[in-house]
């Protein structure tokens, strides 16, 4: 993978985990 790729990866990722974790609760 490029290293430029994965600050946005990382981005996306927390922003589906607050998604899930806001509907859980």
């Amino acid at each position: 993978m490029d290293h430029i790729l994965l600050p946005q990866i990382d981005v996306a990722a927390k922003q589906i985990l607050c998604k899930f974790l806001a509907q859980t609760m």
